[in-house]
């Protein structure tokens, strides 16, 4: 009698699923979602430096900080509205919190040798 010997093969899924699997738990994958976990804790740190700080500060220099103060700006066309004024009011304060993030995290930090 003979002995027939089969070869397993493995089926594609299982191969998917093996390298799925070797896929998430290389060092590359691992790293990237600890670099996005860090990201979006900085991203609610600068949310709230911006928030707290920031844009209150600007609203001491500026006559409400609400963005109503370039509101006289905006022109009205018929029944539509263009909106020239708050544009201006968020660019300013777009300008101005961009500048404040670069004095703090640039300049700063490079003095105190954080950045390279």
């Amino acid at each position: 009698m003979k002995k027939v010997v089969k070869h397993a093969k493995k089926s594609i899924a299982g191969e998917v699923v093996s390298g799925f699997v070797q896929f998430l738990t290389s060092k590359t994958v691992l790293a990237m979602a600890v670099g996005l976990i860090v990201a979006d804790t900085v991203k609610q740190i600068v949310a709230v430096l911006v928030d707290g700080l920031i844009r209150p500060l600007i609203g001491l220099f500026l006559a409400s900080g609400s963005g109503t103060e370039f509101a006289p700006l905006n022109i009205q066309v018929g029944g539509v509205v263009f909106r020239f004024g708050d544009l201006l009011s968020v660019l300013l304060q777009a300008f101005i919190v961009f500048a404040v993030l670069y004095i703090v995290f640039v300049k700063i930090l490079k003095k105190q040798d954080v950045l390279k």
